[in-house]
């Protein structure tokens, strides 16, 4: 993936967006207005796909030939031989980019939400997309990218149910007080 248009906010993003799925999780336990923040995290939710999708193919320019990567984790040897610093720092843009994906599962689905649909669901998006640059010309296809996508997508999910657990927690302790 190439993250030109936002690489420079990417990370202020996600940190702003996990500030925001905190407060809404904690104004959702105090208020009644559950459907309007549902209705919200829906439209984020859009919003941050329909960036994915520019970020990563709608952005793109076709070239010729088609670009194929196979072997698993050849950017972390490429990295470690060569100390590609380049081929790091989009192996971590490829990390945090899935991180709102698993954010929004947790979010939607709550406890009904289970690991593997993470895992499963942003392997699969992150395979369609890797899938659609290989087809169209628009980037390389590479395991690595899905190797990374999908580990995104399984910390948001992993941070967001920490939250949302310190969440509960506090306020179970403040009701007791």
């Amino acid at each position: 993936m190439d993250f030109y248009l936002i690489q420079e906010y990417f990370l202020s993003a996600v940190i702003i967006g996990l500030a925001v799925f905190t407060a809404q999780s904690i104004l959702e336990r105090r208020t009644k207005r559950r459907r309007l923040l549902r209705f919200l995290s829906a439209l984020a939710c859009l919003f941050y796909l329909l960036a994915l999708y520019e970020a990563t193919i709608g952005g793109r320019i076709p070239y010729e030939g088609k670009h194929l990567q196979t072997t698993l984790f050849w950017s972390y040897r490429e990295i470690w031989e060569n100390g590609n610093r380049f081929l790091m720092r989009q192996n971590l843009e490829n990390i945090f980019a899935f991180l709102p994906l698993g954010v929004f599962f947790e979010d939607f689905f709550g406890e009904k939400m289970r690991w593997y649909f993470v895992f499963a669901a942003g392997a699969l998006l992150s395979a369609s997309i890797e899938l659609a640059q290989y087809l169209f010309k628009l980037g390389l296809f590479e395991f690595d990218d899905i190797f990374h996508n999908t580990l995104g997508a399984m910390i948001g999910y992993a941070i967001a149910k920490i939250i949302k657990n310190l969440v509960n927690l506090v306020i179970k302790k403040r009701n007791y007080i």
